[in-house]
């Protein structure tokens, strides 16, 4: 469990110094772990890809597995989405 929340922490580092290639090398290793990914592991994840404008696509794509996986999102999951969407050029 500490390793767990240590890697969120670590990702939302990542979103605050805008290093999405440092963000998707610790998701890939929560992936091949035996982490279960929750509503907080992926809102670390996705508010670290939304902080630029060339990973939106890539927020938005793990937006939706979350939903795919029946992780139940919740506001700020909604708000990362919506910056990434922003990013994108989705939203004005």
């Amino acid at each position: 469990m500490a390793d767990e929340q240590l890697r969120n922490m670590m990702m939302r580092v990542c979103s605050a110094t805008r290093d999405c290639e440092k963000a998707i090398t610790i998701w890939n290793s929560i992936s091949y772990t035996d982490y279960v990914k929750t509503c907080f592991t992926y809102n670390s994840y996705i508010q670290a890809l939304s902080s630029r404008s060339d990973y939106s696509y890539q927020a938005l794509e793990a937006f939706h597995k979350m939903i795919f996986e029946n992780i139940q999102p919740n506001q700020n999951s909604i708000v990362y989405g919506l910056k990434a969407c922003s990013w994108s050029g989705d939203v004005k």
